[in-house]
């Protein structure tokens, strides 16, 4: 007596066999290669694309000053003075004895060559004897960070991380 199971494993059978030996497995693989191909050919390189957000770090040395004097004195008006140029997102500053460094973050897209002269020019002016300054020497060294890590570094310190 015949089992129910043979006559559905026979009628499996049968119709595997039937479709493998025709052209539909080659068929679906011909498809499968030409819709990878235009896969490649149409999906973009880079997912993410690497923006490179300029910055610049302007080293201030201020040789006999304290510290307090430093910010006073070079810091914060050189902060408010390098706020003022249109282009710049972020002024930071760190002041220490005898020197200080502060940290200008362009908009992206800014053309950093004409900004980074400009900053030159403007840092130019702390060592002006009106502004009451001390002899000072002054550097523009430029940073780039991507994107991605500049948005995760400012919300880190709003977070208060």
């Amino acid at each position: 007596m015949p089992d129910a199971n043979s006559d559905k494993s026979d009628w499996l059978s049968r119709l595997l066999t039937a479709t493998l030996k025709g052209p539909l497995p080659l068929f679906i693989l011909l498809i499968a290669l030409v819709g990878g191909i235009i896969a490649l050919i149409v999906t973009p390189r880079e997912e993410e694309p690497q923006i490179i957000v300029p910055m610049a770090d302007v080293f201030v040395a201020a040789p006999g000053l304290s510290a307090e004097q430093v910010e006073r004195q070079i810091a914060t008006p050189l902060e408010k003075l390098l706020y003022q140029i249109d282009g710049v997102e972020y002024v930071y500053s760190m002041s220490r004895s005898e020197r200080c460094v502060v940290t200008v973050r362009f908009f992206v897209g800014e053309d950093r060559v004409a900004l980074f002269a400009l900053i030159l020019a403007l840092g130019l002016l702390v060592d002006d004897p009106i502004t009451g300054s001390t002899t000072s020497s002054v550097t523009c060294a430029p940073v780039s960070i991507p994107e991605d890590a500049a948005s995760r570094w400012q919300y880190g310190k709003s977070a208060g991380r």
